[in-house]
C-alpha cells in the first residue's frame, strides 16, 4: 500500500469518526485533523499539470465564497448555507 492511499485512508476514517462520534469528540480536533492530513496529501501530490493545479487553487479559493452565498437561493437556501 502506498504512502498515499494510507493517508487518503486516515482520512476518510477520521471523517468517519467525527461524524460517527457526534458531539462526543470536539469538532475542532477533527478539522484540525483533516486541515492537516488534506496539506500532507496536497503536498505529496504528483501533479505536475500546471493546468490542473491551477484549477483546484481557483477552485480552493472559489468554493468558500460560494458556499456562503447559497442563502440567496429561495425557499432551499437557507438549508443549503447551514450545511
Amino acid at each position: 500500500m502506498s504512502s498515499e492511499n494510507i493517508i487518503i485512508a486516515l482520512i476518510v476514517a477520521i471523517a468517519v469518526i467525527g461524524a460517527v462520534a457526534g458531539e462526543s469528540i470536539d469538532a475542532q480536533y477533527v478539522a484540525l485533523a483533516l486541515l492537516g492530513l488534506g496539506l500532507v496529501t496536497g503536498f505529496m501530490s504528483p501533479s505536475s499539470d500546471m493546468g490542473e493545479r491551477t484549477g483546484m487553487l481557483l477552485i480552493a479559493v472559489a468554493l468558500p465564497s460560494v458556499a456562503n452565498q447559497l442563502d440567496a437561493i429561495p425557499a432551499v437556501g437557507s438549508y443549503l448555507n447551514s450545511i
